[in-house]
């Protein structure tokens, strides 16, 4: 491989900004200045050996930033600080996207390169939460406008939160055709989505931008689980209950043209032959014609390109959270999914546009932190989701009920949507890890406010207290029990085998 035509340098932030304080556990930290400036350097291509070297490095800066907590102490920052840091954090995540890519193509090992995306991965979700607490700060601690507490239409066109393109504003006019977004709900199902593939997400819905030729107006053409397929148009309240909106397009334009026809045509003429396009309960990647919100948006891309190369980093499945999508119904046979976030490694795509509301940062933060947690003991302690029978029976009920068109007719026409090919199973696990979650997080939520921390503790002082929340959580033993044995296991412990 030539270095000098791969050579991607790039800013990396190394934070030592803590010593343990004996009496109080308090962490000294440092101003935000010389964070920037104190533990820089540059980092190349040449600089790793191979991909474990990579992966190390990723692994190490992943941990530090989950771990540092610089925000407690500051008071002041000007301005100019804070924009030179969000743009070398911006740097970074541009040059984790092209180191990936670089070392990618120097191995053959399917498995290294699985590694390797999932700690990128992760290490870009790390960058984010970072970026997060910063932001949260920057309008809590500074006197912010009222209004930023209110929720925010992404594409109203004002100047962003937060944003790529610093200093422009972004709106409905800007969007083009093939226009991939990408968004994080603030609802505890899309903690649980960016949170069931091996590397923790920052995203969890996916979508595609069309536009009509009649009216020219533009639409987005989207999946979800409950409601299905649907052609929403875009206005400029739309997404305002988003956590985070990001943007990305295609390299090559007219591809994202191409793409976008081709999904609007399959869209609406299924639709009139009544046949609408039918949601992929399995999550994989099998071509079985059947769609979830990211599978449609590989598929429109693929049918008009030369090769499939949609998703070019795929998320396991079957890996380190494979009991608990076992449990929800999910086949064995689905190894890989093209979660929404895997879009941010993809060299054929470039992000042009990034919102977050700092209202709703936080509290999707510590879903996210306490899925993490849910699902870590599940897999290291032979655990698993224990639905009531009653929540059980519930849920069947709740489908058959669905399945019946006059009723399901009512409540849609109440925005109320329930997937009838839904398995019960499902819907059962689901609502438990719901009733699970939100116990814990309500705990977590007390402990965090009577922390020295308080709202500036770090994810990983986070994590200590959604373990001391378990043993105060009096239903979790009722909610999350140990896994039932198979046959085999069943025969080797129960008998004196010689």
């Amino acid at each position: 491989m030539n270095a000098n035509a791969v050579r991607f340098y790039f800013v990396v932030i190394l934070f030592w900004v803590y010593s343990a304080s004996a009496a109080t556990g308090v962490y000294a930290t440092a101003p935000l200045s010389q964070i920037i400036n104190s533990v820089e350097f540059k980092l190349a291509v040449t600089d790793f050996e191979d991909v474990a070297s990579l992966r190390s490095h990723f692994q190490k800066t992943t941990e530090t930033l989950y771990t540092l907590n610089p925000f407690q102490s500051l008071n002041s920052v000007s301005q100019a600080e804070i924009e030179i840091f969000s743009k070398k954090l911006k740097s970074v995540k541009e040059a984790v996207k092209q180191l990936t890519y670089a070392f990618s193509a120097q191995t053959t090992d399917s498995f290294a390169r699985d590694q390797l995306a999932d700690d990128a991965k992760s290490f870009l979700t790390a960058i984010r939460v970072f970026e997060d607490r910063m932001l949260e700060w920057r309008f809590f601690k500074l006197n912010p406008p009222k209004t930023i507490f209110k929720r925010i239409a992404p594409f109203r066109g004002h100047q962003a939160i937060d944003q790529v393109r610093d200093g422009d504003t972004f709106g409905l006019s800007d969007l083009r055709a093939g226009d991939v977004i990408v968004t994080r709900s603030s609802r505890l199902l899309s903690s649980m989505i960016a949170r069931m593939t091996d590397a923790p997400m920052s995203y969890s819905h996916m979508g595609i931008v069309v536009v009509d030729p009649k009216d020219g107006k533009k639409y987005i053409i989207d999946s979800n689980l409950n409601a299905g397929f649907q052609k929403v148009l875009l206005d400029e309240s739309f997404y305002k209950d988003e956590v985070r909106v990001a943007v990305y397009r295609s390299k090559q334009g007219f591809l994202g043209s191409l793409a976008s026809e081709y999904g609007r045509f399959a869209y609406e003429s299924n639709l009139q032959k009544g046949t609408p396009l039918e949601y992929d309960i399995t999550m994989s990647l099998e071509p079985n014609c059947k769609f979830y919100c990211s599978k449609f948006v590989a598929w429109t891309y693929n049918s008009v390109s030369d090769k499939d190369s949609i998703p070019q980093y795929p998320s396991k499945l079957q890996g380190n959270n494979k009991n608990f999508i076992a449990a929800l119904g999910v086949p064995s046979s689905a190894r890989y999914t093209f979660a929404p976030s895997d879009i941010e490694l993809d060299s054929m795509f470039d992000i042009i546009y990034e919102y977050r509301n700092p209202g709703l940062t936080a509290q999707s933060r510590l879903e996210e932190l306490v899925v993490d947690k849910v699902l870590y003991w599940i897999r290291t302690e032979g655990l698993e989701i224990s639905p009531s029978t009653l929540t059980e029976r519930g849920a069947k009920v709740a489908i058959k009920v669905y399945q019946i068109p006059s009723i399901r007719r009512v409540l849609n026409s109440l925005n109320m949507h329930l997937n009838p090919n839904l398995d019960p199973k499902f819907l059962s696990v689901g609502i438990t890890m719901k009733l699970l979650v939100e116990s814990i997080r309500a705990k977590v939520e007390k402990l965090v406010k009577n922390s020295v921390t308080g709202v500036y503790s770090s994810p990983s002082e986070i994590y200590q207290m959604i373990d001391e929340a378990r043993l105060e959580t009096p239903n979790f033993a009722r909610l999350l029990k140990p896994r039932k044995q198979n046959a085999c296991m069943r025969f080797y412990t129960s008998y004196n085998v010689r």
